[in-house]
Order: C-alpha cells, then structure tokens, then sequence
C-alpha cells in the first residue's frame, strides 16, 4: 500500500501551532507520514489565523500558487483549518476552487475521515461546527521515540472567549469559553515530561479565567477572580520534575492578586508575563470595551513585578482604532514606557468580519496609522535594547532548546551538537539566549547556567560557565548508553524476575520508569523490608544517588499483590554526586563499564516482576 503523505502550513498564534499538532497526530494514527514538501503531499492543510487582514491575505496567495499542483494531481486534496475556515465556512469554497475542504477548529479529530470521503469522490464539504454542549479537547500523545518531543510543549487549557472586545474576530471564530478539566490538563503535561520535555506553555485564548468545579473555589470574591492559579499550584504539585511553566494569553482582567501570589511562590513559573494591554487611552479602552482602564492595568502590571521583582512584561498594541486621536497614542507611547515592556506585538487596526468595531468609522487615514507604529516600534525596540543591555555581565539559567536558528538554520532542528556548535534557549524572563558550546556536549533541554557576555539587539550571547560545562552531559556513548540501559530497565526486571523466581514476602513493584527516575510501589507507608528494597532498585537505577520527591497513596489502587493498601514513592536521579569529592564508586563504575561496551548491569535482581496491568499515576479530585 502506498504512503499517504501530508504537509501542513501553519499561520498566526500559539493555538494554531498546537491544534497543527494535532492535526498532525490524528493523521499519523490513520497510517499517514509527513511530506517535505507541498509537491510530495497527497494532503496539503493551511492551519489559517482571521485575527489580522494579512493572514487571509496569505492565505489566498498560497493557495493561488498550488493551482499548478492541483491540476496536475487533481486527487491532491486541499484544505483550509482554523479560524479563517470557521469565519467563511462554505464561501471558502466558492471563492477558492481549488480548495476541497474547510474544517474549523473544533473538528480536528474529524479531518482523517473528512480527507478519506474527498479523496473517494466526495463534493468539496465544509465542516465548522462548534462542540458547545460537549467540548472536546484533543490531547496530545507524545512519543518519546519519535524524535518530535521538544523541549517546550504547548497545552491547551481551554477555547473559546466570552470578552467580546469590539475588535476582535475570536468569538466568531473559536466560539464561546469552554474550559478543559484541570486532572486532564496535569496529566498531558505530566505525558510531556514523561517523554522528555522540559517547559510547558498553556495556552487559551483568555488563559487565566480558567474554571473548573473540582478545583478549590476562586480566593476571593473578586469578580475577575478564577481558578487559574489553583491550577498552575496543581501542576507545580503534582509534575515536580516539570523545569518551566509558562502560560498566554491572559486577560488584565485576570491578573487578579491570588495570580501575583502564584507568582511569588511557584518557583516553576516563569518570570515573564505576556499582558495584552491595546492601549494606553481610557477613552479607546472603553471603545474597544476591554473592561479595565488605564489605572487598573498599571496597578496589575506593578502587581506582578512585586511578586517577581525580575519578572519582565510584553504586550499587544493596536494602532490607529477608530477615534484615537494624537491625543490617545500619546497616552498609549506614556503607558509604554510607565510600566516598561521589554517587547510587544504591535499591529494597525483593519477591521475584521463580525466584530462591533465594523460600526466604527475607520477614520485613521493609513499614513498616520504607519507613523505612530513606527514610533512604538522604536519605542519598545530602545527599551528592550536597554533591558539587554542591563544583563550584560549578570548571571542566568537558560532552557537550551536546541541549536541556534540564527547561525545554524540547517541544523536548528538537532537535539544533540557535535563538532561545536551556537545553541539558543530561552532564560525564566524569557530573553533569547545563544551560546557557543564545545564540541561533545549535549545541552539540549538542559538548564545551563550561562555568563552574559554581550547584548545583541535582541537577544543576548552567553558563556557557559565553568560549573555548568563540568555537569553537562557529554554526547556519545556514555550519555547515550545510560539512557539507552535506562530504557531497557522494565524488561531487564521482567528477565530478572523470571529468572529469580521473584520474591516471595514482602517487596515492591515497578509503575514507571524513565532516564532520570521513575515510581515505585511498597506494599503500605511503614513497610520497613518492602521500602528496604525499593531504596536499594532506585538506588541501582542512579549511579550518583537518588531523591525521594513524593510520597503518597497509590492512586486507584486498593491492593498490592495480595495486600491492602499500597504505597508509592516518586523518585529522581541525581545528575551529579552531593559530594563535592568527584563521582561515587559506583557511578565511576557505571561508565567505565559502559565505555568498555559491557552489559547492562543488573538493574536489580531483588525486584518484583513489574506488574503489566499496574495503573499509571493518575491525579485525583483535589
């Protein structure tokens, strides 16, 4: 059978990348695999953003130069996703005859079976129907041997938006707020970094009015109060090895006071904050009906900065709305620089289909509408600049992500360097960070403590510091072989088991295992032989010793192999020694065995056989 092949574009935001994602993940489960190209594609998608003129704009001209491709491989199926799709629905087809399908956000899950009716004959078809009475949220399954777990993830919290601010298409087009269960969006974001990755971003298109029943009621009777800051503490709780948190957008409305609290003392989240602001004029605010003025918007945004006093602000813009006046943008450029944003998106008013602003009188001519984004361009451009510039000789941790776009563009996909290479992450406030790492290190997903050496316009350059090359993992075979003898650890227990006989009386079983720690089970909290064991199995999966970071009630599990209670522990693996006296014996051990291209060592022959059927963590009603 031959191939079937896809290629999706993707345009604009956050959402549409992760519902690409998907789109990409629901294919692969019906046989199909990406094509490079648009030219190798049996499928092309254009995953489209309405939020901006520009993007339909795009859309036309993309589609336009495939109408070669179409005629000469008519059974190609073309199709438009996303919000442009859910905004024109069937006139898409109309308008572009060469599209056979548009299908809006909430009908990702059926696109394989859409694409199989197009390509048996069907007409062209257009499915835009929103999941209002029962929401569905697709959730990512991540592969860990895949190769396209990155370093940063994105999860969805939550679609939709009830704000109805007079300029904006996504009401229209996302339809009204539905929120995800918080259980479902911890245990997507524990799957990531099960598989490997370091950093999580949720998304939503208002992020932080998340809501959910079965989390705590809101803090305070604050009526912009929500339950997004319970949830960020239940992630912080229940994924500890998680390295980063981050989240957008929210709405000022949500930057509430029990949100800076989370901030002060949730050391996983990230210190930066993208706060869409539009404008600086209370007079435009109230136009643009964003429910907060220019006052409550400082307050909020200082708020934040007490809580994290290095936390750094960006922002969205919008220029020339109808009625701004020289008077309004001087006010706006005034906010700019008040609260001090080191970055912002900032974008002409165009109107868009179905928004109030349509009843408004575009009455900025475009000439002046340029001028005033040219001077918040530069306004925002010397303040970030000076912002880096601040950095220069200070010290930070940055998330490695892989090799440097900039430098290195045919390699900014690897996962590991070899021969030297320019790496770039990102640090806790998000600045862009690239660094020059020596040959046979590999940093990716790794926090590096990095020397800023120099501002450049806009990002900065950094060194690693004599600590951190010391602790980085070195590429080739030994790193490569302990995560490969890591990952061979479930079946080498099962042999061991076999072999032994297992272990009568008490023990432990395996839940889950990973290269840098794992879960385990002991028949109840104060049994000594059982936790005996399990310390000296974790003991011998980590050459440099290990933490105990949880403990609790096995969850959805009464019984342990005959007992009645169960008790399980999660546990990491030191990277390096606590003693500052080089590796312990055993690590010394562990890689020159490994080096020498010995067997695995016994990983241990005390243990239980791994039950099969034993239940994953799952987190519970808090």
């Amino acid at each position: 059978m031959t191939t079937r092949r896809y290629f999706v574009h993707t345009f604009g935001c956050q959402m549409n990348v992760h519902d690409s994602d998907r789109m990409e993940e629901v294919l692969r489960a019906f046989g199909w695999s990406a094509a490079a190209t648009t030219e190798d594609a049996d499928l092309v998608v254009f995953n489209t953003c309405s939020v901006r003129e520009k993007a339909e704009q795009k859309l036309r001209s993309e589609v336009g130069k495939l109408a070669p491709l179409k005629r000469a491989r008519p059974d190609v199926v073309l199709a438009v996703a996303g919000c442009v799709a859910q905004q024109e629905g069937e006139k898409l087809l109309q308008r572009m005859p060469y599209v056979d399908l548009v299908i809006g956000p909430d009908n990702i899950g059926e696109l394989p079976a859409l694409v199989e009716g197009q390509r048996a004959g069907a007409l062209p078809a257009a499915r835009t129907v929103f999941d209002v009475d029962a929401p569905r949220f697709l959730a990512a399954a991540p592969d860990p041997g895949s190769g396209r777990v990155p370093v940063s993830a994105y999860v969805t919290t939550m679609k939709g938006c009830d704000e109805r601010c007079s300029f904006c298409i996504v009401p229209t087009t996302r339809g009204p707020e539905r929120y995800r269960p918080a259980r479902d969006v911890v245990a997507e974001v524990a799957r990531w970094v099960d598989a490997g990755a370091r950093e999580v971003v949720l998304l939503g298109q208002t992020v932080d009015s998340f809501r959910d029943p079965e989390l705590p009621p809101p803090e305070s009777d604050d009526p912009d109060e929500s339950q997004f800051p319970a949830l960020l503490r239940l992630i912080a709780r229940d994924v500890p090895r998680l390295v980063r948190l981050r989240y957008t957008s929210p709405h000022p409305r949500h930057a509430t006071a029990s949100l800076a609290r989370a901030h002060a003392e949730l050391d996983v989240l990230a210190h930066h904050v993208h706060l869409p602001v539009q404008s600086g004029s209370d007079r435009i605010l109230r136009r643009m009906i964003r429910r907060y003025n220019r006052a409550e918007y400082i307050q909020r945004a200082a708020r934040l900065r007490a809580a994290r006093p290095d936390l750094t602000l960006s922002t969205d813009v919008i220029v020339g709305f109808p009625g701004e006046t020289d008077a309004d943008f001087e006010e706006t450029l005034s906010l700019v620089r008040e609260v001090g944003f080191v970055q912002a998106f900032a974008f002409k008013f165009s109107p868009r289909p179905s928004t109030p602003a349509l009843k408004l009188a575009d009455d900025v001519p475009d000439d002046v509408k340029s001028e005033r984004l040219a001077r918040l361009l530069a306004l925002i451009e010397a303040q970030g600049r000076a912002h880096l510039a601040r950095l220069v000789g200070t010290r930070a941790t940055v998330l490695v992500e892989g090799a440097s776009k900039a430098s290195r563009p045919d390699r900014a996909n690897e996962r590991t360097t070899e021969g030297g290479a320019t790496l770039q992450g990102r640090t806790e406030r998000n600045e862009i960070v690239h660094i020059e790492a020596p040959a046979g290190v590999e940093l990716t997903g790794e926090a590096a403590e990095v020397d800023i050496v120099r501002a450049n316009k806009h990002s900065l350059a950094g060194a690693l510091t004599e600590a951190a090359l010391a602790r980085a993992p070195r590429a080739g075979a030994v790193t490569s072989a302990r995560r490969a003898a890591v990952r061979a650890l479930p079946v080498l227990l099962a042999l061991a088991s076999l072999v032994a006989g297992g272990c009568a009386g008490a023990g432990y079983k395996v839940v889950k295992t990973s290269w840098n720690g794992g879960e385990v089970a002991i028949p109840s909290k104060d049994d000594a032989p059982g936790r005996a064991k399990a310390e000296k199995y974790m003991g011998d999966q980590c050459p440099h010793g290990f933490d105990v970071v949880r403990e609790e009630a096995e969850p959805g599990a009464g019984t342990f192999r005959g007992s009645e209670a169960s008790w399980r522990i999660t546990y990491e693996c030191r990277k390096e020694p606590i003693k500052e006296d080089g590796p312990s014996p055993k690590a010394i051990a562990f890689d020159r065995a490994l080096e020498a291209g010995a067997d695995v060592p016994d990983a241990g022959a005390d243990a239980d056989k791994p039950d099969p059927n034993a239940k994953k963590a799952k987190p519970g009603k808090k």
